[in-house]
């Protein structure tokens, strides 16, 4: 990861961008477990079996981009969301995280997304996401539609 640039990442991008890098590996409940060290995403999704969906186990990392759907001009809608409705992890404190230094979402809001980024998942099945979950990954849900 190329920290000598000003871009910010995003710390739920897709894989298969060229700079993507694996975050981290989903660890249940207990949300995601961080690398110490970035890992190229494709080096990664080569160790996911066959008929596993990375996404399921793993997020990724890479440059945030104003073709995001949740880009709004000025910053990312996403976690504008997060930051207002996600749960956090009880008793959590600040994962380490080799992506914060240059995090779209830290530099956006602070402590108060890497407190709920653990929980965060790029890709749910249909029957794994409650009705805030949508929301907040739907791009046309603003923060004024989230529940207080």
């Amino acid at each position: 990861m190329d920290h000598t640039e000003d871009r910010t990442w995003c710390p739920s991008a897709p894989a298969d961008r060229p700079e993507a890098v694996l975050l981290g590996v989903h660890a249940g409940s207990d949300g995601l477990s961080y690398l110490n060290e970035p890992v190229p995403a494709a080096e990664a999704l080569a160790l996911v079996p066959e008929g596993v969906e990375a996404t399921s186990i793993m997020r990724f990392a890479a440059h945030c981009t104003q073709k995001c759907g949740h880009h709004t001009g000025t910053g990312c809608g996403l976690v504008t969301k997060v930051a207002l409705a996600a749960p956090t992890v009880p008793g959590h404190t600040l994962p380490r995280c080799h992506l914060r230094g240059q995090c779209q979402w830290w530099r956006q809001t602070g402590v108060t997304a890497c407190r709920r980024c653990p929980l965060v998942r790029t890709e749910l099945a249909e029957t794994q996401a409650d009705d805030l979950t949508h929301k907040l990954a739907d791009p046309a849900v603003g923060p004024h539609d989230l529940p207080t």
